[in-house]
């Protein structure tokens, strides 16, 4: 099962501050093969409008809880057009 938040807050004209949590969970027991398992990933990213139309992004993540499951730490970056 798979669980995802997200808040956007404007916080100027121009900048949004986007704040995400990412769920997922296994259902079941699980066996040998594929183990029960779970993990819980957290991002914050602010986006600047350049212009009506475009964006950028920038952010960072991180696997804040989890069983069985990678510990993971990275950067996003991003684009967007309206």
């Amino acid at each position: 099962m798979r669980i995802d938040l997200t808040l956007g807050l404007r916080v100027a004209q121009q900048w949004l501050l986007l704040l995400q949590q990412f769920n997922v969970i296994s259902e079941g027991a699980g066996g040998a093969l594929f183990p029960s398992n779970d993990f819980h990933k957290l991002q914050m990213s602010v986006i600047y409008d350049i212009t009506p139309q475009w964006s950028l992004q920038g952010g960072a993540f991180t696997t804040f809880a989890g069983t069985s499951a990678f510990q993971e730490n990275g950067i996003v970056t991003g684009v967007w057009y309206r």
